[in-house]
C-alpha cells in the first residue's frame, strides 16, 4: 500500500495483516531493512545496529560512525563518534544530569564537564563555562541557551539520536 494525499513523501507500507504493518517497505523508492524485533537496519544511507535488549548500538554512514553503550541499569553510558580520521570524541554520561563532552580532537577524553542541576539549567564549572538556561522544544531536546541576562548564548539544532547539526553561538 502506498501513502497518497497532499504530505505523501513516497512511503510504500506493508498490507494491514502483515508483521509490521507500521513500517515502511520503501521511502522514496529506498528499501528499508528491518530485523525480527522490528529495529530499522538501514534506510539507504544509514546503516543501524541494535544489541539484545532493542538499544541502539551503533550507526554508521559515510565517513562517520556513532557508537552508544549501556551501564548495567539500561541508561545510556557513552555516545562515541568516530570520523574518517578514526579519532574517537566521546561523550560520558553519568546520571541524568551530569556529563562529560568530547573534548579536542588532540585531547578527547579532556572535555567539559557539565552539570545539569535542573532540566532546563545548565552549569559548567571551570575556565570559561558559565550557568545557562536551556530552552526546549516540544520533545524536550534543548534549542537555545541562554544567559542569566537573557542574552542567547547558543541556539542548537540536532539530527536524529542527538548528533548535533549546527551550534551557533552568540
Amino acid at each position: 500500500m502506498a501513502q497518497t494525499g497532499p504530505g505523501a513523501f513516497g512511503a510504500a507500507f506493508p498490507s494491514a495483516g502483515s508483521a509490521h504493518p507500521h513500517a515502511p517497505l520503501s521511502v522514496n523508492t529506498v528499501p528499508q531493512g528491518y530485523d525480527g524485533n522490528g529495529n530499522l537496519l538501514g534506510d539507504g544511507v544509514r546503516a543501524f545496529t541494535w544489541d539484545g535488549d532493542n538499544r541502539l548500538q551503533q550507526v554508521r554512514t559515510a565517513g562517520l560512525t556513532v557508537t552508544f553503550a549501556y551501564g548495567p541499569d539500561g541508561a545510556r553510558l557513552t555516545k562515541t563518534v568516530t570520523a574518517a580520521d578514526g579519532a574517537p570524541r566521546p561523550t560520558l554520561f553519568l546520571g541524568p544530569g551530569f556529563e562529560r563532552g568530547p573534548g579536542p580532537a588532540s585531547a578527547p577524553e579532556r572535555g567539559p564537564w557539565t552539570l545539569y542541576p535542573h532540566p532546563d539549567v545548565r552549569l559548567q564549572p571551570g575556565p570559561g563555562g558559565q550557568a545557562a538556561r536551556v530552552h526546549r522544544d516540544h520533545l524536550g531536546s534543548p534549542r537555545r541557551l541562554s544567559a542569566g541576562s537573557g542574552a542567547v548564548l547558543a541556539r542548537i539544532v540536532h539530527r536524529a539520536y542527538g548528533d548535533r547539526l549546527v551550534l551557533a553561538t552568540a
